[in-house]
C-alpha cells in the first residue's frame, strides 16, 4: 500500500523474505505501491526506501546560515552526514571558510573548523550545482513596520529548492512563519519548479527550531523536536532524520499545527515577560522594589512563577514571533488584543530605564551636555552568552539618551569593540566606563559582572551618581554605603545611606 511509510515498507518487506524459504525469492529487486483501488502509483527500489530510513545515508543541504540555520548545519556534520551550507552572503561564507561563526556561539568555531577542514561541512553561494537528498530551508523572516511578516526569503528559497528537488527528497522548512506558509506557498512553489508531486514523489515538513541563543548546540541535541508533515511519510521521514540528532520526537497532526507550535512558545514567553514588566512599571508609583516582590510572591509558591522583570524583551524571536502570531490570529478573523499588548508593554520599557536616568541627571542638576552615562551590556542578553544585538533594549535606551545629547559610553564582556562603536556609544573597558561616569547601567546578565568590585567602581563615579542595576544583580546595601552613590532598578530608586536609617527601613 503507497500509505505506509518508508519505515512501514521496509518492516513489511523484512517480514515477508523471513517467511520465503529459498534464497531466490528473498531477493528484493523493485516495490510497486499501490493505492487504496490496486492501482499502481509508483514503483521504488529497495534502495531508495532504505536511504530514506537511515539518517547518515544521504546528503543535506541547509539554506541560510544565520544563527538557526548554522548550529543546525554544524549539528548534522557532528553526527555524520554530509553538509552543504548555502548562504547567499559571500562575507559570512568567507569568514566560515576561515573557520569563525559570524556570531558568538560557544564551541561553535572549533566545530567549524573541525567539519570545513574535515569535508563534512562544505560551503556555496548558491544552489546551482547542489545534489542532496535533504534540503532545510532556515532563511529570516523579518517584519516589516506595521508588523507584518516578509516572506520573501522562504519564496527566493523555495523556488532554488524546487529547482534542484528530486523524486523521493525531503524538503524541511524550519524558519519562523504564519500558520499556512508550508502548504499555501512553499508547496505549490516546489510542486512547479520540481514537477513532482509531495505526498507521492517527495516529501514536505516543518520542524521549527526553538533552541536558545548561547546554548543552540546542546539544545539541539536535548530539546524535543516538533515535527508536522504534508502527510504521514513526510513526518515519518523527518522524524527518522532527527533521531540520529534528537532524542525525542514530537510528531503533530500537521503542516499547521507544527508552525503554530513555534508561534506559540516565544508568544506564550513574551506575554508572560510583559505581566512582570507592567509589574514594575506599577511598582515605581510606589517605589517598589519590583524584582525582590517577585521573589517574595514566589518564595515557596508551588504555581505560577512569575518571571523577573526586566529592562524590555529583545532579540529577534521574541520581538517578532508575537506580530506573526497576532497576523495569524487577524488571518483567522480572530482579535488578539493580548500579544500586541504584551509587546506593547516590554516595548515601553527601554523609554522607562532612559527617563529613570534622564531624571536622575535633572533633578541633581547635571547637565546632559556634560553628563556622561556608561551602558554595560549591549548583547540582547546575558545568558546564555551571545554576541547578538538584534533588538537589543540597549540600543533603543542609548538611543533615547543620545537625543537628549547624552555622552553614552558603551561596554559589553562579549560584544566587540567595533560593533559597539558602529552602533553609535564610545567603547570602554569598565574601569574607564565607571570613572568619573555620572551614571552606569548595567542592562544585561551576563555572568561577568559576577566577578566585578563593584564597590571599588562606584566609588570612582562622579558625585552623586546613580548605579542603575535593571538585573538587580549587585548587593543595594553595600553600594549606598558608598559617598553619594543612589541605587535604582526597575521601579524604585534609593537614595545613599537611605537604607540605613532602621524607622526609614520598617516604614
Amino acid at each position: 500500500p503507497s500509505a505506509l511509510t518508508p519505515a512501514e515498507i521496509v518492516e513489511r518487506i523484512r517480514d515477508e523474505a523471513g517467511r520465503r524459504t529459498r534464497l531466490r525469492e528473498r531477493k528484493v529487486d523493485k516495490i510497486i505501491l499501490v493505492g487504496d483501488d490496486g492501482r499502481v502509483t509508483d514503483v521504488v527500489s529497495f534502495y531508495d526506501l532504505w536511504y530514506l530510513t537511515q539518517a547518515r545515508a544521504g546528503s543535506v543541504a541547509v539554506i541560510g546560515l544565520g544563527f538557526v540555520g548554522l548550529t543546525l548545519a554544524v549539528a548534522l556534520a557532528d553526527v555524520g552526514l554530509k553538509v552543504i551550507g548555502v548562504e547567499y552572503q559571500q562575507e559570512v561564507v568567507d569568514t566560515l571558510r576561515a573557520g569563525r561563526a559570524h556570531f558568538h556561539e560557544k564551541g561553535l568555531d572549533s566545530l567549524i573548523r573541525h567539519h570545513v577542514d574535515s569535508g563534512q561541512l562544505s560551503l556555496a553561494t548558491d544552489l546551482e550545482s547542489v545534489d542532496a537528498d535533504v534540503f532545510i530551508i532556515a532563511v529570516g523572516t523579518p517584519i516589516d513596520e506595521a508588523g507584518e511578516p516578509r516572506l520573501d526569503d522562504v519564496r527566493t528559497a523555495a523556488h532554488a529548492v524546487g529547482k534542484r528537488l528530486r523524486r523521493r527528497g525531503l524538503v524541511m522548512l524550519r524558519s519562523t512563519v504564519p500558520v499556512g506558509t508550508c502548504r499555501g506557498i512553499v508547496a505549490p512553489i516546489l510542486e512547479e519548479e520540481s514537477g513532482l508531486t509531495l505526498g507521492r514523489d517527495a516529501f514536505l515538513s516543518f520542524a521549527p527550531e526553538r533552541t536558545v541563543e548561547g546554548k543552540a548546540l546542546e539544545e539541539l541535541r536535548s530539546l524535543p523536536q516538533v515535527i508536522g508533515g504534508w502527510d504521514r511519510a513526510s513526518v515519518q521521514v523527518t522524524a527518522d532524520f532527527f533521531r540520529e540528532l534528537t532524542p525525542t520526537i514530537v510528531e503533530v497532526e500537521s503542516l499547521e499545527s507544527a508552525e503554530m507550535i513555534k508561534l506559540v512558545n516565544n508568544s506564550y514567553r513574551d506575554l508572560s515577560f510583559a505581566f512582570s514588566n507592567q509589574l514594575a512599571l506599577i511598582c515605581n508609583h510606589w517605589n517598589i522594589d519590583a524584582a525582590q516582590l517577585v521573589k517574595s510572591a514566589n518564595e515557596g509558591y508551588p504555581r505560577d512563577r512569575v518571571p523577573v522583570p526586566s529592562p524590555g524583551v529583545g532579540g529577534i524571536c521574541l520581538t517578532k514571533d508575537p506580530h506573526i502570531y497576532a497576523a495569524v490570529a487577524r488571518e483567522a478573523g480572530i482579535s488578539d488584543p493580548l500579544s500586541r499588548a504584551g509587546r506593547s508593554v516590554n516595548e515601553q520599557m527601554p523609554g522607562y530605564v532612559a527617563e529613570r536616568i534622564l531624571g536622575f541627571l535633572h533633578d541633581h542638576g547635571i547637565a546632559v551636555g556634560d553628563a556622561k552615562v556608561l551602558l554595560a551590556g549591549f548583547a540582547f542578553k546575558g545568558q546564555p552568552e551571545t554576541s547578538d544585538v538584534r533588538f537589543s533594549t540597549t540600543l533603543e535606551i542609548m538611543s533615547r539618551l543620545k537625543e537628549s545629547g547624552i555622552n553614552v559610553w558603551g561596554f559589553d564582556p562579549v560584544v566587540s569593540q567595533d560593533v559597539i562603536e558602529s552602533l553609535g556609544a564610545r567603547w570602554c573597558d569598565v574601569q574607564e566606563g565607571f570613572g568619573d561616569a555620572h551614571a552606569v547601567a548595567i542592562l544585561n546578565n551576563h555572568p561577568y559582572y559576577s566577578t566585578l568590585d563593584v564597590i571599588e567602581l562606584v566609588g570612582q563615579m562622579k558625585r552623586p551618581s546613580l548605579f542603575f542595576d535593571a538585573w538587580r544583580l549587585f548587593p543595594m546595601e553595600e553600594i549606598l554605603r558608598v559617598d553619594g552613590a543612589h541605587y535604582g532598578s526597575l521601579g524604585f530608586l534609593r537614595p545613599p545611606q537611605a537604607r540605613h536609617d532602621d524607622e526609614s527601613a520598617r516604614t
